[in-house]
């Protein structure tokens, strides 16, 4: 997952923490929907790294999952999903607001099992 720190260099080697709450529920037989919200932050506070006077934020960003997981056969799940991810803090500093905005994306998961 630190991969995910590799858009900018400021960022590197400082960790990634993801405190997430994930809520679920089961509206039909065989099927699964949910709701994942992730906050990411730094584990290091940048300052240490960068000093007092860096404008490196703890904070990243916030992410909202929204999934939908059904068998399409015995031995393959499907996951269906639409995400979001905020990068409130990030979009604060000018150096970043160019770069970095809020981005919406849906994904489709299959697993199959052998």
């Amino acid at each position: 997952m630190d991969y995910f720190l590799a858009f900018d260099n400021a960022y590197m080697n400082l960790g990634l923490q993801d405190i997430m709450l994930q809520v679920s529920a089961n509206p039909a037989k065989g099927a699964r929907v949910g709701a994942d919200f992730h906050m990411f932050s730094t584990v290091s506070d940048p300052k240490d790294f960068y000093g007092d006077d860096s404008d490196v934020e703890t904070t990243i960003g916030m992410e909202l999952d929204l999934w939908l997981k059904f068998a399409i056969a015995k031995a393959v799940m499907t996951t269906i999903g639409f995400s979001v991810m905020d990068f409130a803090e990030l979009e604060k500093r000018p150096v970043y607001s160019h770069l970095i905005k809020t981005t919406k994306w849906g994904w489709v998961q299959f697993m199959v099992t052998i």
